[in-house]
């Protein structure tokens, strides 16, 4: 019998969570802040918890509320957990504090990440902020391929030839995203008529 409750219970927290975190998705990280604060009160098991804890943590970065994010993850039960220190960099940059958030980054930056790319992003970005262009650069060219990260990786980059003065590399790296771009947009429109019912 207490076995079947906790399977409630579990699948009920899940349901709030979605429901929660929906409002994150739907571009209102306030509302999802309150909602998953609320859930984050109750008493749950430590793994659901968590799991409550990491996409509060996101939706108060993406709120604008780093300060609070960074108490929240000062709780003994999310030391050392990878997304904990992603956040944490995150809240950090956030609130300016390259230096701090740099070696989380990089710690954060190895293959068996799953923040990998995110945080070589991150990494660029805080780079980029201390001044350190070159260093800023090598990480954006390392994404310049990555599906999700790269055309921001690319624009970056390109950002970064300018400022030092290497406008012609800057020029073949916006050619290029144009040129993927271009292509894309071929292939959705091509994709579309294919698909276009008769």
């Amino acid at each position: 019998m207490i076995g079947v409750l906790s399977q409630f219970a579990r699948a009920d927290t899940s349901a709030d969570l979605a429901q929660a975190s929906g409002a994150l998705s739907e571009g209102v990280p306030e509302v999802a802040v309150v909602r998953l604060q609320l859930l984050l009160n109750k008493n749950l098991p430590e793994s659901e918890w968590r799991a409550v804890a990491e996409k509060l943590a996101e939706a108060q970065v993406v709120a604008n509320e780093p300060e609070d994010t960074l108490v929240l993850l000062t709780d003994a039960r999310l030391h050392d957990l990878p997304w904990t220190k992603f956040w944490r960099a995150q809240a950090l940059a956030s609130l300016h504090r390259w230096a701090d958030a740099l070696p989380l980054y990089e710690e954060l930056t190895d293959e068996s990440s799953p923040f990998q790319r995110a945080a070589i992003f991150g990494a660029g970005e805080t780079l980029r902020a201390l001044g350190k262009c070159q260093d800023a650069l090598r990480k954006f060219i390392l994404l310049a391929h990555d599906k999700k990260w790269g055309a921001r990786a690319q624009v970056r980059a390109a950002e970064l030839h300018i400022e030092l003065g290497n406008a012609p590399e800057a020029r073949r790296l916006l050619e290029q995203l144009s040129c993927r771009t271009a292509r894309a947009a071929r292939v959705t429109r091509a994709a579309r008529t294919d698909f276009a019912p008769a």
